[in-house]
């Protein structure tokens, strides 16, 4: 009986001083992780000092040397020109591939730009650094009116009316993670505002509710 005893406490002891072995251990990070990263380190290099520019693509070429796309910006957005011609080269960098490209895709570029424009600018044409593809702007952009504002330490919340061919309302919350390109302090009721969001939104009282990345005035 005492040897027994003794034998399982001689396993227990063990098992006690492997998981005490396991613990003191970092945690592994797969290859397939680290490789991940990196490559999208590489598609979107430091575009701090370039120009963005979004907008629904409407003529797409795909040439051996040069692919080109034409961008018309979503009516009430202002991004400097009503439509940018993107020449993409090989040093252009993307998430998407060229030839996935449809006609009414929403596509954000970041270019140089180099040159200033000219008043009353409707079109220009650039050269891409990236291009990122974005959730359509049927369900990322909305252009309205501020029905309710209510700000808040670390953000807030604002009833935005949009006057499309069926005018309706949305909530939209803003905090920490917007972009904001206005002082949210001077906005008031009845401002025209531009929201871009993820394209995520939930339903509440038959109300639409997105999240804010970005707020711009109209």
């Amino acid at each position: 009986m005492k040897k027994i005893i003794i034998f399982l406490f001689v396993i227990a002891l063990a098992i006690s001083l492997i998981a005490c072995s396991n613990q003191n251990e970092e945690p592994v990070v797969s290859d397939n992780y680290n490789n991940e990263m990196s490559d999208e380190a590489d598609v979107f290099p430091a575009i701090a000092d370039a120009t963005l520019y979004r907008g629904e693509v409407e003529y797409v070429s795909i040439t051996d040397g040069l692919n080109t796309l034409v961008l018309r910006q979503v009516p009430g957005t202002d991004f400097g020109a009503d439509s940018l011609t993107v020449l993409i080269d090989a040093e252009t960098r993307s998430d998407f591939s060229i030839a996935d490209v449809h006609l009414g895709d929403h596509i954000a570029v970041y270019y140089n730009a180099t040159y200033s424009n000219p008043d009353g600018l409707t079109s220009m044409e650039v050269t891409a650094i990236v291009l990122r593809l974005l959730p359509p702007a049927s369900a990322s952009v909305f252009v309205g009116t501020i029905t309710d504002l209510e700000v808040y330490p670390t953000g807030g919340n604002l009833r935005l009316f949009i006057d499309e061919d069926e005018s309706y309302e949305i909530v939209v919350t803003f905090g920490n993670f917007t972009q904001l390109y206005l002082d949210i302090n001077d906005l008031s009721v009845g401002d025209g505002i531009v929201v871009f969001t993820d394209g995520a939104s939930n339903t509440s009282d038959y109300t639409l509710h997105v999240q804010a990345l970005e707020i711009r005035l109209v």
